[in-house]
Order: structure tokens, then C-alpha cells, then sequence
């Protein structure tokens, strides 16, 4: 996945794969960082797991900030527990 930005013809990249960039989009934050939304991405892990990563654009690209599972139960029930190794 990537984040482009055009600077009239002229596309500038602001996220890649090299970023970590990977997954799909699970949310659009209310939160900002010099102008440009900060994202959170979803990947895959089981049935009842997601990999969450959070985003933030330094002013050049979007770096990843923090890591974080989103766990479900059988009821429904979710919770996101962040990765106290990336935090």
C-alpha cells in the first residue's frame, strides 16, 4: 500500500512498504500531525486477531509510531492491547 501526495503533476510519496506501510486501512484518526491525518492499519492474524499499526507524517512521510492486537471473543466482545515492545 502507498500514500501519495501530488505537488501539481508531480506525485511525492509519503508511504510505502518500506515504512512498514503494509495491511489495509482500519481507521482515519481525528488526530493530526503537520496537516495530514494520522492512520491506523489492519493486518490479518487469525479469526480472532488483528495487527494494528499507528502512523504519524513527520512532515516528510508517515513513520509508524506504535503497534498494537485487536482481540475479539466468541461474543463479540473486542479489545486493543498495545505491543509494550513498540510503544
Amino acid at each position: 500500500m502507498w500514500v501519495l501526495r501530488f505537488e501539481g503533476q508531480k506525485p511525492v510519496l509519503l508511504a510505502s512498504p518500506k515504512q512498514k506501510f503494509n495491511g489495509w486501512l482500519y481507521s482515519i484518526q481525528p488526530t493530526s500531525s503537520y496537516g495530514l491525518r494520522d492512520l491506523v492499519l489492519g493486518w490479518h492474524m487469525s479469526a480472532m486477531e488483528t495487527g494494528l499499526s499507528y502512523f504519524q507524517f513527520d512532515g516528510k512521510s508517515y513513520r509508524r509510531i506504535s503497534t498494537a492486537t485487536l482481540t475479539a471473543n466468541a461474543d463479540g466482545n473486542a479489545k486493543i492491547v498495545p505491543d509494550p515492545k513498540h510503544n
